[in-house]
C-alpha cells in the first residue's frame, strides 16, 4: 500500500479534528475543594526564589529522562563535559 504525502496530511488532519474539542481549556475543572492540594508542589518552599543561572555551555539537553541521561553519557564519551540538563 502506497500513501502519498498529501494523503497522509489529509488523514492526519482528519484524525486531529476528531481529537479537538470546541470547549478548549474549559473542559478542565478547577483544582478546588478536596482536590486543591494537587495544585501545590510539596517539594518547593513557599515563596522560594533565586537568581537565574547564566552559563555558557557547549550543549543543552532538554529533558532528564532516559533519553536525556543517555545523551549526557554520550556527550561525556565524546569528551564534552560543559553541558546542562534542563
Amino acid at each position: 500500500m502506497t500513501t502519498s504525502i498529501e494523503e497522509a496530511r489529509q488523514k492526519y488532519a482528519e484524525e486531529r479534528e476528531k481529537r479537538l474539542r470546541s470547549d478548549g481549556t474549559a473542559q478542565y475543572s478547577a483544582l478546588a475543594g478536596m482536590y486543591e492540594e494537587f495544585n501545590r508542589d510539596p517539594y518547593v518552599e513557599p515563596g522560594f526564589t533565586r537568581d537565574p543561572e547564566i552559563a555558557d555551555v557547549d550543549a543543552v539537553i532538554v529533558g532528564g529522562g532516559f533519553g536525556g541521561m543517555l545523551e549526557a553519557a554520550n556527550l561525556r564519551k565524546l569528551g564534552v563535559d560543559n553541558f546542562r540538563i534542563i
